[in-house]
């Protein structure tokens, strides 16, 4: 599948990465709650359907950002898939 993947930005002064795919936003990733120094968990959503999900902090928060926004890609090819 051509560009079967998400592409993540991280803007300034936020904490909320947007996937972009074909130029359009189509999923967000945020921190939420702390856990001694680490991030909590990390939300995910998809933008045009309303699905969402959690991945739980395991205390490396560059390894937990990666794996919410490969959820949230795999979630946008599948359901995107179904149309």
């Amino acid at each position: 599948m051509k560009n079967s993947r998400l592409r993540w930005l991280l803007p300034p002064e936020s904490d909320r990465s947007i996937g972009y795919h074909d130029g359009s936003e189509v999923a967000e990733v945020w921190p939420e709650g702390l856990c001694g120094n680490q991030i909590a968990r990390w939300n995910w959503k998809l933008l045009d359907v309303r699905v969402t999900g959690v991945v739980p902090g395991s205390g490396n928060d560059a390894i937990d950002r990666r794996a919410a926004q490969y959820e949230a890609d795999n979630a946008f090819f599948t359901k995107r898939s179904t149309y």
